[in-house]
């Protein structure tokens, strides 16, 4: 199997649900990090797992385990106080302790790309623990207009922003979509970047047209 996902929350059935989901909404900004630009690009092949969840534990087990859906789960120990105590780059930090904490404890026990997650973990860090990545980008012939469709992901939400450039300038930049940071909830809104004679539009997973601007209001 190919290691796909990663997922860092604490224990569903020890936490309340307040604080699961908190917390699993914060650490997607991390998490889908290392999946873009480790996992997918390492295309790793594992003995029975595609999926990583590393589950935050008052009392923490110390061997991984794998169930029936090909996900593997390690425990790591999780502080509601130490949590609490922390926002901005603190927390940040506290997250990245977490899953370094957990890969380490799984990569002693199953095979995974391990100095390449930490090279990520690293790479985040020094990108001032940022999640930005460009899903589309097309030209307009004879214009010199590009468009851009330009994701952000962050510990509190995502956003999908249409950014057009002539030679290069930004001359046009408008939100898309603002959602929860959970895939579940902005995967499927936004697909794909269309040109047309008069403008650009953004389509979603059903080919249904979300946002279209026409030129004339660019320029």
């Amino acid at each position: 199997m190919i290691l796909k996902e990663l997922y860092l929350y604490p224990d569903l059935t020890e936490y309340p649900q307040s604080l699961t989901g908190r917390v699993r909404d914060q650490t997607r900004c991390l998490c889908n990090y290392l999946e873009r630009n480790v996992l997918k690009k390492t295309r790793f092949k594992t003995e029975g797992f595609k999926r990583v969840c590393i589950i935050g534990s008052r009392e923490p087990k110390k061997t991984a385990t794998i169930n029936s859906s090909n996900i593997v789960s390690v425990d790591v120990k999780f502080s509601e106080s130490e949590y609490s105590s922390k926002s901005g780059k603190e927390l940040d930090e506290y997250y990245i302790t977490l899953l370094t904490e957990g890969l380490t404890n799984l990569g002693s026990q199953h095979s995974i790309p391990l100095d390449e997650l930490y090279q990520g973990l690293e790479s985040y860090r020094k990108g001032a623990y940022e999640n930005e990545w460009v899903h589309k980008s097309k030209a307009l012939k004879g214009t010199g207009l590009r468009a851009s469709l330009n994701c952000k992901l962050t510990n509190h939400n995502f956003t999908l922003t249409l950014r057009v450039a002539k030679d290069s300038k930004v001359i046009y930049e408008s939100e898309v979509l603002n959602t929860p940071p959970d895939e579940i909830v902005f995967a499927h809104m936004f697909k794909d970047l269309i040109v047309t004679e008069s403008g650009f539009q953004v389509t979603n997973k059903f080919d249904e047209v979300i946002y279209e601007q026409s030129i004339s209001e660019m320029v």
